[in-house]
């Protein structure tokens, strides 16, 4: 038993380090914008979109002495790039550790883990866990890369927010703030609690295992204090070798092979090291308990405790089942359904839409329109469509806010999304009678409007309100089964998932040629990742550059991004969320195997006797343990019971949580009756005759 109690230390121990550096290399990159920060945006009406505003902006950060920084995420080469864009006037203004020795910047600097062969500045190493591409750039590199400050969201240190804000304001700009914290912390613990249970449990079960031992030595004039300390000692130097050679290997590879600082790394992985502690403690804690509870004379004879063990067991069966139901309900519902969701979206998303790039503008959409570049921008439009197959989709009101679906702050009925006819050639919509409208059911001299069945007389209202303010004479309004339709999207950010079909059933506002070559504003939306064009080569923007030569859109377009290279990345994060979650079910689930499978044999060695006569004279199996499975109904239904009110807590659909606790039940009675089983013929003969 003292093996098992070591190896379940051991595993315990390990994985809190292996699991503390394996969250440290997500940390790394959200630390550098942390919980102190507090995110804003700019307008300035008297210049809007001129790029030379950043330089004013870091004069105001300069004259304040509080510091600014912007971030932005893109592919590049088929891999993510994390860009920050930083003033340095505050040391240690971001938590990150470089070979300069300094998170201050010059203008001719910048900070990364990866070579940038594309820029032209002095590069030094950031040191860090994380294995994504980062790099930290001067603030007033925001303008030779093509950015304006009103299409950037900027942060800054919440506790000098309301003084940097007062003096914005004063230089002319409108400063929109958002509350809340940039970034939560909340590491997830449970797969450290199930291995902290298995060593808890090893604890009280040996504990209870030695009680002829202790019982003996409190003879002796021991107490429980010095039984515990002895035992303790007794492995003290092989518990100080196995963590003291965790500690070196981990201090060689952060500070000496990745070169990130101790203090910093200790700093992001506290919990799990503190939640390590407390365990050790309560371990501790728990042995001196049941040490203290152990007084009768019989153990010395060699009895062992078989119903203390038998409570204690079933005790652990519940907390269990109760943990792993909770677990996995909302791993259920919050990971594997919606990843499941995700991946056939995404992999019908790739055969509709896949091998196509988006294009994106420098500045903003103002800007394109002051540049009068729309003239450029639809001949460019056009183009595309008929030839590239492009299509065009908006679904940016499936946007939360707050928790709250965009169209519902704005009292609509319905979520909108525009398109484009290309994409209902790729979609599957259906009318009343199930017939599939396509392009060909649209009408080139109409505004193009399909609402689901489920519509109400607003959303009509508003349909006409949207030709009117396009300046087109009527409407042709289709009907779709709201129930019998297929629309992706990608990114709609998270109604039935960030990428996915959209649901529920929006109203869908075609954009016809005619729209974007009189409407300036819905013109420049193409250039914001909503136009998907399709290409040949497995170099997109090559093979798109003759055609924004052509149409004059060097100084408009800032990049083309690979869609596919996007999904592949956003697959990858759900598949190691996916793998993260099994884990956690799969250990969970050898916690509750070996606590059934205990509970059954200590009834049955508590039993033996009686169950052996029982069988002897030819009473089944089910009614010789009937005591102990009248103990586990009684644990199914508070375990039932629980399960449900968990679900309904956590607004979950109640259908899998059912089977998943029916499963439950079956699969541990049945691990239960076949040990009841198994334990009941065991030396049938020898029992008997009267040994035990």
């Amino acid at each position: 038993m003292k093996r098992i109690v070591k190896t379940c230390f051991c595993a315990f121990i390990f994985f809190t380090f292996i699991w503390a550096f394996y969250c440290d290399r997500s940390y790394s990159i959200e630390s550098i914008i942390d919980d102190d920060f507090i995110s804003f945006s700019l307008v300035n009406e008297e210049s809007a979109g001129e790029k030379d505003l950043f330089r004013v902006l870091s004069d105001i950060s300069k004259q304040t002495g509080k510091d600014i920084i912007a971030e932005s995420s893109f592919f590049k080469d088929g891999e993510k790039w994390h860009y920050y864009f930083k003033t340095s006037n505050e040391p240690e203004f971001i938590n990150i550790s470089t070979s300069k020795g300094t998170d201050l910047l010059e203008e001719n600097e910048c900070f990364t883990n990866a070579e940038l062969s594309t820029v032209e500045l002095t590069q030094h190493k950031l040191n860090t866990t994380a294995d994504a591409n980062i790099a930290i750039f001067p603030f007033e590199q925001l303008s030779e890369q093509g950015y304006v400050a009103d299409n950037c969201l900027f942060y800054c240190k919440e506790k000098t927010s309301n003084e940097l804000f007062a003096s914005l304001e004063k230089c002319g700009f409108e400063v929109t703030s958002y509350t809340g914290t940039t970034y939560s912390h909340d590491e997830n613990l449970f797969v450290e609690l199930i291995f902290a249970t298995l060593y808890l449990t090893s604890v009280i079960l040996f504990t209870v295992s030695e009680a002829k031992k202790i019982v003996l030595m409190k003879m002796d004039g021991c107490s429980c204090v010095d039984i515990v300390a002895d035992e303790i000692f007794a492995e003290l130097r092989f518990a100080v070798c196995f963590i003291g050679s965790l500690i070196i290997a981990t201090v060689l590879i952060v500070k000496v092979i990745i070169g990130y600082p101790l203090l910093s790394y200790i700093r992001e992985t506290a919990a799990l090291y503190k939640t390590a502690i407390y365990i050790l403690i309560l371990s501790v804690g728990l042995r001196l308990l049941i040490t203290a509870s152990i007084n009768k004379h019989k153990y010395v004879k060699g009895a062992v405790p078989l119903r203390k063990l038998y409570v204690l067991s079933n005790l652990i069966k519940s907390l269990s089942l109760i943990g792993i139901t909770v677990y996995c309900i909302y791993t259920i519902n919050a990971h594997f359904l919606p990843a499941y969701y995700e991946y056939k979206a995404s992999k019908k998303y790739l055969e509709r839409f896949g091998n196509r790039v988006s294009i994106y503008q420098y500045g903003s959409i103002e800007q394109t329109i002051i540049d009068d570049q729309n003239k450029n921008l639809y001949p460019f439009y056009k183009d595309v469509c008929e030839n590239h197959d492009a299509i065009y989709i908006d679904s940016s009101e499936y946007a939360m806010n707050s928790g709250t679906p965009e169209w519902k702050m704005a009292e609509q009925d319905k979520p909108r999304i525009d398109v484009n006819e290309n994409y209902l050639d790729s979609s599957y919509i259906y009318d009343l009678e199930g017939n599939r409208i396509n392009s060909d059911s649209l009408d080139p001299e109409a505004f193009n409007v399909l609402i689901p069945n489920s519509a109400s007389e607003k959303d009509i209202e508003d349909a006409e309100a949207m030709r009117r303010a396009f300046g087109i004479e009527r409407t042709n309004l289709m009907i779709y089964d709201a129930e019998d339709y297929e629309l992706y999207s990608y990114r709609t950010n998270g109604i039935d998932a960030d990428m996915g079909m959209m649901m529920p059933a929006p109203d869908i506002y075609v954009y016809d040629y005619h729209i974007f070559e009189s409407v300036q504003w819905e013109t420049s939306q193409i250039l914001y990742g909503k136009l998907y064009i399709r290409t040949q080569t497995d170099d997109p923007e090559k093979e798109l550059m003759p055609l924004i030569k052509k149409y004059d859109l060097e100084k408009t377009i800032d990049r083309v991004s690979s869609l596919n290279e996007q999904i592949e990345e956003y697959l990858r994060m759900k598949r190691d969320s996916v793998i993260y979650s099994s884990a956690g079910i799969v250990l969970a689930t050898l916690v509750l195997i070996w606590a059934s499978v205990f509970s059954s044999d200590s009834y049955c060695k508590n039993n033996s006797l009686r169950i052996a006569i029982e069988q002897v004279e030819g009473m089944s199996t089910m009614a010789s343990m009937r005591n102990h499975l009248i103990m586990q109904t009684v644990i199914y239904v508070s375990y039932f019971v629980i399960a449900l009110i968990s679900t309904g807590l956590l607004h979950y659909d109640m259908r899998f949580p059912l089977i998943l606790i029916a499963a439950t039940i079956a699969v541990d009675f049945m691990i239960t009756y076949v040990r009841c089983q198994k334990q009941a013929y065991k030396n049938l003969y020898q029992i008997i005759k009267g040994d035990k």
